[in-house]
C-alpha cells in the first residue's frame, strides 16, 4: 500500500487528510485519485508539488510503504 497525504484545499475536496492506495506507478496513482474525486481535484493537482517520503520528486517510481504528500500552491501577502 501507498499512503497519500492531502494538504489545504485537497483535504476539503477529499474529506480526509490521508488514505491508502494499492501500490502502482505514480501516474496511475494520480489517475486513481482523479477518478475517485473528479474534476475539482484534477484541476488543483496540476499546480501541486508532490513529495515522496519527505523529499520532492517528479514522476518517480513509488513502492510499497511509500508516503506521497500532495501540496497545493501556497499564496501569501
Amino acid at each position: 500500500m501507498v499512503s497519500v497525504i492531502y494538504f489545504g484545499p485537497l483535504k476539503n475536496i477529499t474529506n480526509c487528510s490521508s488514505e491508502s492506495f494499492e501500490q502502482t506507478s505514480f501516474m496511475q496513482l494520480k489517475q486513481n485519485i482523479i477518478q475517485k474525486y473528479g474534476s475539482d481535484i484534477e484541476e488543483l493537482m496540476r499546480y501541486c508539488a508532490f513529495w515522496k517520503n519527505g523529499e520532492e520528486f517528479d514522476e518517480d517510481i513509488i513502492g510499497e510503504g511509500d508516503e506521497i504528500e500532495i501540496l497545493p500552491p501556497v499564496s501569501g501577502g
